[in-house]
């Protein structure tokens, strides 16, 4: 499986929610942990993630939330792009436009002393910088609902800037389709 990430632009996490849960749909995690859902988004870490997988039921609807954060200078024209591949074959393929965006402002801590303010810097530049994670919606998204379509999907996920047809992510993962229980 394939990551490749970008010091400025930096993929957190992505949140799958379920839309059309009546159901308490049994789901297994990205560490293999199976809970209830509840209709509480699943959270998929992407940031230092040797491997991304998701799994969801077949037959309802669902959303991703995107967040990332941005570093050093503005991106404009973020674009995403999707293909999933059941056996070698194109199933799916997808683009959206996730927009412009300016650096991530750092997070301002209120009511720090002097003293503090001086440990504090130490310890910023040992620790990763706390910085705004923004957050993008994608179009909600119907998994299909025969038996036939269960199983495992090998996607890939890039993101480009302005009309560059160079990535400056590629993001392999694999997308399991269950029964609902």
């Amino acid at each position: 499986m394939t990551i490749v990430t970008h010091p400025d632009f930096q993929i957190i996490k992505l949140t799958v929610s379920i839309v059309n849960d009546n159901n308490n749909i049994t789901t297994t995690t990205n560490d293999g942990k199976n809970e209830r859902n509840n209709n509480k988004p699943i959270e998929v870490p992407v940031k230092d993630a040797e491997k991304i997988h998701i799994v969801i039921p077949n037959g309802v609807q669902y959303q991703f939330t995107l967040y990332f954060q941005v570093k050093n200078k503005p991106y404009n024209n973020v674009r995403y792009k999707q293909v999933v591949k059941k056996h070698g074959i194109t199933m799916r393929t997808r683009e959206l436009e996730i927009g412009n965006y300016e650096p991530s402002p750092k997070i301002e801590k209120e009511g720090i002393k002097k003293e503090e303010e001086e440990q504090e810097e130490e310890q910023e530049e040992a620790e990763e910088e706390q910085v705004v994670t923004y957050s993008k919606e994608f179009p909600i998204d119907e998994t299909p609902s025969s038996r036939f379509s269960r199983g495992f999907y090998y996607c890939t996920s890039w993101y480009y800037v302005g009309d560059d047809k160079n990535p400056i992510i590629t993001t392999d993962w694999t997308l399991e389709i269950v029964a609902k229980t």
